[in-house]
């Protein structure tokens, strides 16, 4: 006995479900993406740093050494906090003396405490660098766009079927019958 066609049975459920590729729009701009090939290609990385200016580099060059560098804490913790517990089990088996094995736990503690001290200083750090060049980020795009509104002429603000522009005029228009 023959096997059917998968791909002939798909074809027949395909012509049955699906909308044609002219009726396929996007909720935001009302384009058929299958035709446009450009939207459909991801942004690129460098994308991410289009308002970026000569201003930010130091706030983004900041932000990035202090999130490694507080990176770089979180191992070097572990490592003091093994030796820690290496120091007790090496009492615990009587490698070590009382004596010895006070001095060395303070160390170890007192190492660690400036750890933990270094640890959230540079993450205060890296949050308040990554906080201002965000924001460095956002006023220079919305300088541009502020920027870009200027530039546009009364009318292109008239001809907007949506948003705040077109309800206002809208609003004007129904103001002015009353």
């Amino acid at each position: 006995m023959a096997r059917p066609n998968k791909s002939s049975k798909r074809q027949n459920n395909k012509d049955d479900t699906e909308k044609p590729a002219e009726s396929v729009k996007t909720a935001s701009y009302g384009t058929d993406t299958d035709n446009n090939p450009k939207a459909k290609s991801a942004s690129a990385w460098s994308s991410l740093f289009a308002f970026t200016t000569r201003k930010h580099t130091f706030p983004l060059c900041a932000a990035v050494l202090l999130s490694i560098a507080s990176g770089v804490v979180q191992p070097v913790l572990a490592i003091f906090l093994g030796k820690v517990f290496d120091a007790f089990s090496s009492f615990g088996t009587g490698k070590l003396d009382e004596v010895a094995f006070k001095r060395k736990i303070t160390k170890d503690c007192l190492i660690l405490v400036g750890l933990g001290a270094a640890s959230w200083l540079m993450n205060a750090g890296f949050f308040l660098a990554w906080l201002a060049f965000g924001e460095l980020q956002a006023k220079s795009c919305r300088a541009e766009v502020f920027d870009g509104l200027l530039l546009k002429e009364i009318a292109w603000f008239d001809r907007r079927k949506s948003g705040v522009a077109a309800s206002m005029t809208r609003t004007q228009a129904y103001a002015r019958k009353e």
